[in-house]
Order: C-alpha cells, then structure tokens, then sequence
C-alpha cells in the first residue's frame, strides 16, 4: 500500500476528529517499513510529527512485557506455567485456588479472577512492590481460570517475575534483550516523555488542550513504553516473524464474550480471545492479532496479520476513543479485501444510539445529611486500598486517598461526591453507613467498603 494510498485512507478519519498529530507505521509482506506522519507534536508550538516523535503506546505494551517473559523463556530462566511464587515467594492472592495455582501464563491472559482495581495506580503515589504487596487484599469477581477480565496489575506482577528470574530490572533487561538488538534504540519503559516527543492532549470545557504526560511506573510493564513510529516499524517486523517462545503469544487463551456493541459494529465476527498480551480475532474470514492502548491524552493501536505478513500502528496523541479504532477497521477492509465500509459514519451512529439510550441521572431528593458535617470526618481502612482521610476544615468535609484530595460536595443525605478536576477522584462518589447509634461506621467509594478507625474524626 503506498503513502499516499495511507494517507488518503487514514486523513479524513483524524481530521474529523481534530487530532493534533498522528503517525501510522505500515510493514508490508516483503519487510518494508512506511511511515506517514500526521500534524503537530504540541498545541501551540506548531512543531510537525516525524517518524522520531516518541508518543505513549499505554497497553500497546503489554506485547512487550509478554515478548520479555518468551526471552526468558528462550533463556532457559522461567517457562510460561512457572508458579508465579517460583520467582515472586511473597506474592499472594486472596482467593485460596488462585493463590495455590497462578501461574505466569495466568497473569498474561486476564484470567485470576480480579477485575481492574485501576484505583491503585493511577494517579495514586504507590510505588509498584507496594502495589504488589495489596494485590494480596484485592477482591477476586470472578472464579479463578473462569473468566477474562482485563487487568493491568497482573502485568506489573509479570514484569516483576522476569525481573525476579533474570536478575535485574524489568526495563534494563527488555532493553539489553530485546530493544537493543533490534535497533530500538530511542524506545524506553519508563516515565515521562521530553519536550520533543509528542504531547498528549484532551478536551477540557470544550478546549482542545495539552496536560502533563502521565507517570504510571508504578505499573510500568502494563503500559509504560514511549515509541516512536520508526521504532514500530522494527517492532512490528520482529513480530511477524516470531521465535517459538514469541509465537505463544500470539495464540489464544481465554475466550473473550462478544458484547452487545462488538456485534453491532461487527456482525460478521465469530470469535475473539485474548492470547498472551495480545487480542485475537476474524475479519473477512482471517486472523488478526491487534492490541490498543489508552492513557490521558493518548490512543494507539497495533495490527498483525499474521498470515499475510503485515503489520501496523496508529498512534495519536488526543485522548478521544474510537479515532484509532476507525484506522484500523478502514485498514483491515481493504488489506483483506472486504466491504469498504464507513467506519467514520458507523461510529458516529453508534455514538448517537449510545446517547439515544443513556438513561438519565437519578434525580435524588435533597435531603439534608443526616449529621454535622465534623461527625463524618475521620479515618475510613480498607485491606487493599489503604486509608481515606476525611477532614473537616472551612465547614467543608475534603477527601485525601493515595496522594490525591478533593472537596466534597453535598448531594442527598449521606452521599457526596468529589468536586474537583483532578481525573483520579473527578465525580467520585462517597456513601457513608451508620451504625445503630447513628455514627459513621463504614463509607463506600471506588467500589470498595472503607470501615471507620474507631477514635478519629467527630
């Protein structure tokens, strides 16, 4: 496929959008590598995208952290059933069978039976062997080995276990493994981007605006790498030419269910799995590897076909789902020759049938709180996910958790709700329960139980 051909195909879909900058990386069967770069780095500096802008790849890493455990793997250091506890002895889960059992491959495919607990690391102050240490605490919702639900913590406790068998760091041995060799030279996991790579952006009261890059080391092998569209290209060729070890990834795991919207969009679609950091499933009757990845301010995108021997990425540096989406769905119907549908179009109407069927927030009765504001203040515990402090000061009750904080704004009765801009607690809401003495006993928040520290607060 040519340049302008990409162009032509991917253009509208990022213009339609607004996309500050873009930059899609296409390998073809004979290895060769494209690159069509798209707007600028930054609103208000006006410097253009090349092929070494670095932009945040999020879960497109994830393929990495799985491509370091098959280099261990080819190392003789771990295999994929290793016991996570052969190399991580204090790891534990809270569920008796997934604690006695878990292995490496479990921890690549979702299937723990934990849901997401995002609350622990994003945007929170807690270093990653803390993380870890609470996954011991953390709510299973689902049997062990019985479903697939995303999870990134895992991930984290994947990289940590290659750490652990090779004996050093997650990110030094990924670099010495598997960037350096394959010429990845500018390619790193860690923590913030420089002023010369790509600047994410989000929409803010309807102003299209740069943030700060953010810092998620904390669950680095999750989701932590920095590529530059040169870099993809190498990445996407070592890819479609997998060792034995490597080629595990690629092959399915854990049966992902097919939900209402993926029908809809894809009516045509048999099956999809998740495989070992990477997406599995059929499109005009042929496999396709692909994950995509999302963090403040940034969406990507990564396509294998592995049969055809052709591979791509999108990455935009705009925090707006469904743009890198339509990129790859355009792509796919003409590589594999199928319909050439509007994908532009077909979301739209998926976003305004979204709309159509939101149902309105519940209108709650104003109801005064059941106590003066200085009697909910106090220490709320929680085994996983530590202390919420409320205090009290000005006549306004202030929630601080994980090394965030924000004013509460009254809503019904005992309910509040965060008031502020900050994306970790941004409309949050709190419950508080009293007990038989009409005393705060417990508050519910991120979907978790806090119980109250018996002597602190009113």
């Amino acid at each position: 496929m040519t340049v302008t051909t990409l162009q032509k195909l991917v253009e509208p879909i990022l213009n339609a959008a607004k996309v500050p900058g873009a930059a899609l990386t296409f390998v073809s069967d004979d290895g060769k590598v494209q690159t069509v770069c798209f707007g600028i780095r930054k609103i208000g500096e006006e410097s253009p995208v090349t092929d070494s802008t670095r932009f945040a790849i999020a879960s497109v890493s994830k393929a990495f952290t799985a491509a370091a455990v098959a280099s261990a793997i080819d190392d003789g250091k771990m295999t994929w059933d290793d016991p996570v506890r052969k190399h991580l002895p204090a790891f534990r889960l809270l569920d008796p069978a997934a604690d006695a059992s878990v292995t490496i491959r479990d921890l690549l495919c979702h299937r723990t039976g934990l849901p997401r607990h995002d609350g622990l690391w994003y945007r929170s102050n807690l270093e990653r062997t803390e993380i870890l240490r609470r996954i011991a605490f953390l709510k299973p919702s689902a049997t062990f080995r019985g479903a697939y639900q995303y999870n990134n913590l895992c991930f984290a406790v994947a990289g940590e276990a290659v750490a652990a068998a090779v004996g050093k760091s997650y990110e030094d041995y990924l670099r010495e493994k598997l960037l350096l060799p394959l010429g990845m030279d500018v390619t790193f996991s860690g923590q913030n981007l420089s002023p010369a790579d790509a600047a994410p952006h989000r929409t803010i009261k309807d102003e299209m605006k740069p943030i700060e890059p953010l810092d998620f080391f904390n669950v680095g092998p999750a989701g932590a790498m920095n590529v530059n569209p040169a870099d993809m290209g190498k990445w996407i060729r070592h890819q479609l030419s997998p060792t034995d070890a490597l080629a595990e990834t690629h092959r399915p795991q854990m049966v992902v269910p097919l939900d209402d919207q993926t029908r809809r969009l894809y009516p045509d679609r048999i099956q999809q799995s998740y495989a070992l950091g990477w997406s599995l499933y059929d499109w005009q009757g042929q496999p396709v590897l692909s994950h995509g990845g999302s963090i403040d301010g940034f969406r990507s995108h990564l396509v294998l076909l592995p049969r055809q021997k052709i591979g791509f990425s999108i990455l935009i540096n705009l925090g707006k789902d469904g743009v890198v989406e339509q990129v790859r769905n355009t792509l796919l119907d003409r590589l594999l020759n199928g319909p050439r549908r509007s994908w532009l179009r077909l979301y739209r109407e998926e976003a305004k049938r979204e709309k159509a069927n939101k149902k309105p927030a519940e209108k709650l009765p104003k109801i005064k709180p059941s106590l003066a504001l200085s009697e909910y203040a106090g220490t709320y515990s929680e085994p996983g996910y530590g202390d919420v402090e409320i205090g009290f000061a000005d006549e306004k009750l202030v929630l601080s958790w994980l090394g965030n904080a924000a004013p509460l704004k009254h809503k019904s009765r005992d309910l509040f709700v965060c008031d502020t801009d900050n994306l970790a607690l941004q409309n949050k809401e709190i419950l508080f329960q009293l007990d038989g003495a009409g005393k705060p006993k417990t508050l519910s928040f991120v979907d978790q139980t806090f119980v109250k520290n018996k002597n602190t607060g009113g």
